[in-house]
């Protein structure tokens, strides 16, 4: 869960006619989310908490250092206004400058942010000759995004065979990311017994984390990931 601490104001940031305020939360770039309010100055105690909005997710997403950033950005100033201004828009139903955010809003309008959770396509797979050798039949590690992934052991005499970026791996461990396909190979002589990965299946979100300033001050919005 979010921890609380205090805000760290780094001046203003202007574009377009338009001022907000520049923030550092927890080492991180945050945003004004109620244009209007009063801004916080460095020190002011924050309470954080996950937001789950979906409009509050594209934002940071897309916006300003999100994951992956609009390119229509032309500066730093015009993407932590625009961010902050669409923030506002979203949770305060502040639209004091919507010419501003009008080609962000129409960006991320029709977009979505990936599920960063991992889960194996199969649960269970068996041995099978192939030629010279034994193998599985191919997994895929299905998600959103190749962004997480999880740790595997493998047995001395199995090879993991990385089918996306065409990687072999004879025993050790390894760590298979999402949208991967693989399989597993064995020489024919190597008597396979069952072995188990667990459930070592990962839930990752990106989320919103909203830290709140006291009901005069604006709140300031920043993200991270959280894993379940």
């Amino acid at each position: 869960f979010p921890k609380d601490g205090s805000v760290v104001y780094n001046g203003k940031i202007s574009y377009g006619g338009n001022i907000v305020g520049d923030f550092t939360v927890y080492g991180k770039q945050a945003f004004c989310m109620a244009h209007p309010l009063a801004t916080p100055g460095t020190g002011v105690k924050l309470t954080s908490e996950i937001y789950k909005d979906t409009n509050i997710k594209k934002v940071l997403y897309y916006g300003w250092q999100g994951v992956e950033q609009w390119s229509g950005f032309e500066s730093r100033a015009h993407g932590i206004v625009v961010t902050s201004l669409a923030l506002s828009y979203y949770y305060y139903g502040d639209n004091s400058s919507p010419k501003t955010i009008k080609n962000f809003m129409e960006y991320i309008k029709n977009k979505s942010v990936p599920n960063f959770s991992v889960t194996f396509s199969k649960s269970k797979v068996s041995a099978y000759r192939d030629g010279n050798v034994q193998r599985t039949e191919t997994v895929t590690l299905n998600s959103g995004s190749d962004l997480f992934g999880i740790d595997i052991t493998i047995p001395k005499n199995v090879t993991y065979v990385d089918e996306k970026h065409g990687t072999r791996q004879t025993g050790g461990s390894v760590t298979i990311k999402g949208k991967t396909k693989f399989h597993f190979e064995a020489p024919l002589n190597e008597k396979l017994d069952s072995w188990n990965i667990n459930d070592k299946i990962s839930s990752f979100a990106f989320q919103p984390i909203i830290a709140i300033a006291g009901s005069s001050y604006q709140t300031t919005g920043s993200w991270d990931y959280v894993e379940d």
